[in-house]
C-alpha cells in the first residue's frame, strides 16, 4: 500500500508570502498617515480651550486684560509622553510679562503684527510627527487669534489636519 500525505507545495507557500508582503506594503504606510493625522489634531481643541478660557478671563476682568496660561484656568498636557505639541501664548498679548504670564491690560488692535492670541508648536522633544518624508518642526506652528479663527500655515501640519483651518500665516 502506498500512502500520500497532503500538504501545501513549495509554490503554493510562496505565493500566499508574496500576497501578504503586497496587502503589509499598502497597509502600512496608510497606518502610518492616520496615526499622524491623530497626533497633529491634538492642537485643534486645545487652542479652541485656550481662546474660549481667555476670551472668558478678558470679559470678566475689570482691566480687560487677558491672563496667564494658568490664571485662565488652562492646565497644559504637562506629560511629555502624551503631549505632542507645545502650547503658549504670543509675544503680543505677554509684551508686559514673561511668557504664561498676564500680558497686555486691553486687547490689542485687530492688525497683522498683534492678532495672534495662542500659539502651538510641535513637541520634538522625543514625540516627533512624520509627515511623509520628513517631520514637523518646531517652527511648524499653528495659532488662534482674538476672534477664533485657527491658522496652520506650513506644509507639513496642513497637509495632515485637512480642512477648516486657514492656510495664511499666523497673523
Amino acid at each position: 500500500m502506498c500512502y500520500y500525505k497532503k500538504a501545501f507545495t513549495l509554490v503554493e507557500l510562496m505565493v500566499v508570502i508574496v500576497i501578504i508582503g503586497i496587502l503589509a506594503a499598502l497597509a502600512i504606510p496608510r497606518f502610518m498617515q492616520a496615526t499622524s493625522k491623530a497626533k497633529v489634531t491634538e492642537f485643534k481643541p486645545v487652542l479652541k480651550q485656550i481662546f474660549t478660557l481667555e476670551d472668558a478671563f478678558r470679559t470678566e476682568s475689570p482691566s480687560s486684560s487677558y491672563g496667564a496660561l494658568t490664571a485662565v484656568g488652562f492646565m497644559a498636557p504637562t506629560n511629555s509622553a502624551r503631549s505632542y505639541f507645545n502650547y503658549n501664548l504670543t509675544a503680543t498679548v505677554e509684551a508686559t510679562g514673561t511668557p504664561g504670564t498676564l500680558g497686555v491690560t486691553a486687547a490689542p488692535t485687530w492688525s497683522a503684527t498683534n492678532s495672534t492670541l495662542a500659539n502651538a508648536s510641535p513637541n520634538t522633544n522625543g514625540r516627533t510627527i512624520p509627515t511623509g518624508n520628513t517631520t514637523l518642526a518646531a517652527t511648524d506652528k499653528a495659532c488662534v487669534d482674538f476672534i477664533g479663527a485657527m491658522y496652520a500655515p506650513t506644509v507639513g501640519l496642513q497637509n495632515l489636519v485637512g480642512g477648516g483651518i486657514s492656510t495664511a500665516a499666523c497673523p
